[in-house]
């Protein structure tokens, strides 16, 4: 399970891989589904945020049905986490949790399309500006919605659910990254996606079967890379998309 030398061959023949067609059809699951089936489930950011990359930009204009379907899961999750408590087992890492926690994180829900297309802000100040140029609807909008994930996060914190690994994981931990740093960083991760993808492999092969949820092509990439290398066991670690308000779709890996 060595990542010393990178395959150059096989990374660049996966910058593609999304794009080859799998003639089984795709396994699809429901949340409810996956926490029967997996003993962790690590959310990534833009799992949490939207469905399907393809709502992205009715995202950015603020649809209002892309803004109705994002708190009305904000609002399913946090039921479903009072219902069944520490026995749920959707976690976030610490990472992904202090991104979801940004304002800023539902700026292509609330924001002025015009004034966010102008300037593709990235940042708390750049949000604050704009905020100050919203129309009264959308600041109710963005407060409502940042309410409801504000009390996501509080469920989320209180039930002891961000990913915290112990001394002897984060021992392994150090050791996995540090063998697909080179991938992380031929994909272009964001650290935010290192440490899932790294915390992912940790608790599969320490935990039990663990299972990402994310619409990241970069981040499936690595996860089909380790895959091929071996460095995953069988069902350790698995790979969904998010394709619907509670649509989950097992990731498969290329025809050979």
């Amino acid at each position: 399970m060595e990542l010393e030398n990178l395959d150059l061959n096989l990374l660049k023949a996966l910058d593609t891989c999304l794009e080859q067609v799998v003639k089984t059809p795709p396994l699809n699951y429901s949340l409810d589904d996956l926490s029967r089936r997996y003993d962790i489930l690590l959310f990534d950011t833009n799992a949490l945020i939207r469905a399907n990359p393809l709502d992205r930009n009715n995202m950015d204009n603020g649809h209002p049905q892309a803004v109705r379907e994002q708190e009305r899961f904000m609002h399913y999750l946090k039921e479903l986490f009072l219902e069944k408590e520490r026995d749920f087992p959707l976690h976030i890492t610490r990472g992904v949790f202090e991104e979801y926690s940004k304002p800023s994180v539902l700026n292509p829900a609330v924001l002025d399309e015009g004034i966010y297309a102008k300037k593709r802000i990235k940042g708390e100040s750049a949000f604050s500006e704009c905020f100050k140029k919203m129309n009264t609807p959308r600041k109710k909008r963005f407060r409502k919605s940042n309410r409801k994930r504000s009390g996501l996060l509080d469920i989320i914190d209180s039930f002891g659910h961000v990913l915290e690994l112990d001394e002897r994981e984060k021992m392994v931990y150090r050791s996995v990254y540090e063998k697909v740093k080179k991938c992380h960083m031929y994909f272009k991760l964001s650290n935010v996606d290192r440490d899932l993808i790294t915390s992912a492999v940790v608790v599969g092969l320490m935990r039990g079967n663990t299972v990402i949820i994310s619409n990241d092509n970069p981040l499936h990439k690595v996860w089909i890379y380790l895959l091929s290398r071996d460095f995953l066991y069988p069902n350790s670690c698995d790979f969904y998309f998010r394709r619907g308000y509670d649509n989950y779709v097992l990731a498969r890996t290329p025809s050979k």
